[in-house]
This record gives structure tokens, sequence and C-alpha cells, in this order.
């Protein structure tokens, strides 16, 4: 579904954004070795996937395959603000980079390390594909590639943590890596929803029929999106993207 809804102004991927601060023992290659340590780590599902046929954006057979040739240097990218860089300045950077799309011939995600930040600080800056991974589930794979213990200095990162059997996405399993076999799966459960999807269209009508036309159910007059006011809110959506943060003090 996310593949097919890809289209110039509306990106399909989602992105997050880390702030770090080194230790105080941290050298001046402090980020190069945890890109050098990282780099040794192996790629696991499902970040070493790629869609199996990425010229075919509306192919009723999209299935995921891995990457037998996994570029680590074209996923993960270093990235630095004129020091010291401030908030404003960190913005302006991933409204730029979550403003491009990702290659949907490479597995789609990209890991950017930013350093350059106020303080000494770094950020990382993760875009994936929501095909690949939604954002609640990356947000879990990323806590358990870190640690509360700050004299914890092993690195593990989130695309070598593997994912527990519970939380293991289908398309891990042999039978999906089949396009067809994925496709008459999918299919065969269209006939025991059609029934359900026809009664509820029909409270649908007759919902809408009591609000919009009659005014008299029990949520009243509904709204419909063209009476909207013109605002910055509503406008027409580009291809840009404005990304910006904002710190509030713990004690207030």
């Amino acid at each position: 579904m996310f593949i097919y809804g890809e289209t110039s102004s509306s990106k399909m991927h989602v992105g997050g954004l880390l702030p770090f601060t080194p230790p105080a023992d941290a050298g001046r290659d402090y980020l190069r070795q945890i890109i050098d340590e990282a780099r040794q780590q192996e790629v696991l599902s499902p970040w070493n996937r790629k869609l199996a046929y990425p010229r075919l954006q509306f192919s009723p057979l999209h299935s995921w395959v891995t990457d037998e040739d996994f570029d680590f240097d074209y996923h993960v990218r270093r990235s630095a603000l004129a020091s010291p860089g401030d908030e404003r300045e960190l913005g302006i950077l991933v409204s730029r980079l979550h403003s491009n799309h990702l290659d949907l011939t490479r597995p789609p995600w990209e890991l950017h390390v930013i350093e350059g930040l106020e303080g000494g600080r770094f950020a990382l800056y993760l875009k994936i594909h929501h095909a690949l991974v939604d954002g609640y589930s990356a947000m879990r794979m990323l806590g358990r590639s870190m640690s509360t213990d700050p004299d914890d200095r092993q690195t593990q990162m989130f695309f070598n943590v593997p994912v527990p059997a519970r939380e293991r996405r289908v398309v891990d399993s042999t039978e999906s890596s089949n396009p067809l076999t994925a496709t008459l799966r999918a299919l065969s459960g269209v006939g025991s929803t059609v029934s359900g999807g026809v009664s509820s269209a029909v409270d649908l009508t007759a919902a809408l029929v009591k609000t919009q036309i009659r005014r008299d159910g029990d949520y009243g007059h509904i709204a419909g999106s063209a009476s909207a006011p013109h605002s910055i809110l509503n406008a027409r959506i580009s291809r840009n993207r404005r990304f910006a943060t904002q710190q509030y003090e713990f004690d207030r």
C-alpha cells in the first residue's frame, strides 16, 4: 500500500532525529570509531531487504528480497554543521534530507550521522520507508540497540539487533518471498469480507444522510472539508518538508 502511495509530493517514508552527548572522555575520532564498528556488524532482516521489482511501482506482485550487494556507505552517511550548529541549522539540514525520496532499488532506509552541534553534541537522523518498517516498530528496534547504562560502551546498531519471533514481519517467511503465493493468499480473504463491507457501506450511507441532509443524527452536522477556510494547514502539499525542534526545561 505504501509503495503504491509514493508520489513526487507525497513521500511514504518516516523519519526520526536522535540527539546525543558523547562521553566526557570521547576523543576527536569518536564518531569515526562508532561508524567503523558499525561497518563490521551484520545487517539483519528487515534492514537488508529491497523490492524485487522496484521499477514497477504499481506491480501487484511486490515482494521483498535480500540485497546481496548491500552498500553500507550508501546507507550510513556523515554530515556536519558549521560548528557550533544550533537547532535552526539542524532543522534546515534535516528538512533537506527528509524532502528527498528514498532509493527503492536499495533497502529503503538511510542513517545520517550529524556532527558539529553546540556543546560537542551529535545527532542521528534515521529515514525509513513505511513499507519496510512502521514508525512504532522502528522505535522499538532502536530502543533495543541502546542502553540506559552510561558506562555501557558497546555499540550495537539497530540493524544488527534480531527481531523477536513474536514481532517478526511476514516478509521474513519463506512463503511470502514468492509474490504469486502472497497475492493468492491475500485474495483468498476477499470473499469473506465482502458481506461485511456491504453492511458497513449501508450503515455509513445512512449516517451521512442523517447528519448531512437531515441533520438529526447523534453527532449533529458534520462540516465537510470543502467548507474549511483557507489556511497554512490545508494548503496544497509540495515535495519540500520543514523540520523544526523546540526545547523545554523539565522544571517549569
